[in-house]
């Protein structure tokens, strides 16, 4: 190889690597930026939900305070504000997704044929254990959220109530179906705890478990896995 060729190799290395610095650089610059706008969002956006219900209670009748109690409510103002929030950060992968599962599928079957089909099948076999544990952790999360809102009603039934209960000396009473309530209360906690740990450990694992099935189908249709292959199909 002539010191040209050598020379104009170098140069072509140093522009490629630069070329990907800038592109890392950019990719960065606009993924935070698009965090930032979306984090903002979501806070205004429970900022101002929370408000609205908490002027909503403040306006409520007397039938309307029957029908609604303050657990509801306090569940209302916390935890469906916050899920409100979340949504403001993740809403755009409904239209995002599609592109980007188009894309890197179609990046994978130039580099290793038609043995990602493989992974995808992979991938369908997983979906279906993946809803049967979200499915669960919602019915969990329904289940606390009635226990919570329970405890949170008789709290606050016990502290407007309080003379009463002294004066009959009811504390105990109280005391006992409160702790019943909170036992109640903690063993959702775990299970929601318990089956969002499996679902965490299996997205996790999904990854590494499509890339194994792709590449042994790959080695196993007589192709040699090369680092070339290998790195850039994992990446």
């Amino acid at each position: 190889v002539s010191i040209a060729a050598m020379k104009n190799l170098m140069l072509q290395g140093v522009g490629l690597a630069i070329l990907l610095v800038a592109l890392l650089s950019t990719k960065t610059f606009l993924e935070n930026q698009y965090f930032y706008t979306v984090i903002q969002l979501g806070a205004n956006i429970r900022n101002a939900i929370s408000s609205a219900i908490y002027r909503k209670a403040l306006k409520l009748s007397p039938s309307g305070r029957m029908n609604n109690t303050v657990g509801e409510i306090v569940n209302y103002m916390q935890l469906d504000t916050n899920r409100m929030e979340q949504v403001a950060g993740t809403i755009h992968t409904l239209w995002d997704g599609f592109f980007q599962v188009f894309g890197y599928t179609s990046l994978l079957l130039f580099t290793l044929g038609p043995s990602v089909f493989a992974g995808i099948a992979a991938m369908l076999v997983i979906i279906p254990v993946n809803a049967y544990f979200l499915k669960r952790l919602s019915t969990l999360r329904a289940a606390n959220l009635k226990m919570t809102d329970q405890r949170v009603k008789l709290t606050n039934e016990m502290f407007q109530g309080i003379r009463a209960i002294k004066s009959y000396s009811w504390e105990k009473a109280f005391a006992d179906q409160l702790i019943s309530i909170r036992r109640e209360e903690i063993r959702t906690l775990k299970a929601c705890a318990n089956v969002r740990a499996i679902l965490v450990s299996m997205l996790s694992a999904s990854p590494s478990i499509v890339a194994v099935v792709v590449l042994s189908l790959y080695a196993l249709l007589g192709n040699s896995l090369t680092p070339v292959k290998v790195f850039t199909a994992l990446a």
